[in-house]
């Protein structure tokens, strides 16, 4: 199931997690549609057209959505109805990867093997202190 998926959504593809806003972590700071943009500037020259959302909080995810450029295509990855370990494979097999601050997307893109092509991680991981360099993956992009 997980392979048919990927197939009907590798090509000119970009995985985007977006970690709702619902938490009581209060450890973490919650990205803004400034970071995703600046992410999507990122994958611009990869021929991407279609962004797969991945996130716990559909209304949420929406809402982020709306202020982003307009230029791709989305679709959420809730549509296939796969479980979460499913979701989570998935995520690690794209190409291009923006995560959220998040350890769900970061152990996907972590687990990523293909060369770490493009992953996009936020520099701000804790509230306001810079991503830890145990957090850094090789050749991401951090923004």
């Amino acid at each position: 199931r997980v392979n048919y998926t990927f197939n009907k959504v590798k090509d000119n593809t970009c995985a985007m997690h977006i970690r709702s806003d619902a938490s009581d972590d209060y450890d973490f700071k919650m990205l803004n549609p400034e970071y995703f943009n600046k992410a999507l500037k990122v994958i611009k020259n990869k021929n991407i057209h279609k962004l797969i959302i991945f996130t716990d909080n559909l209304i949420y995810a929406n809402n982020i959505i709306l202020q982003l450029d307009t230029s791709y295509q989305y679709e959420f990855i809730s549509d296939f109805n796969l479980t979460t370990i499913e979701e989570f494979y998935l995520l690690s097999k794209f190409k291009n990867i923006i995560i959220s601050i998040s350890t769900f997307s970061w152990f996907a893109a972590y687990l990523n093997n293909h060369s770490k092509d493009t992953i996009v991680i936020p520099s701000i991981w804790f509230k306001n202190n810079p991503i830890p360099n145990s957090l850094k993956i090789d050749n991401s992009v951090i923004l």
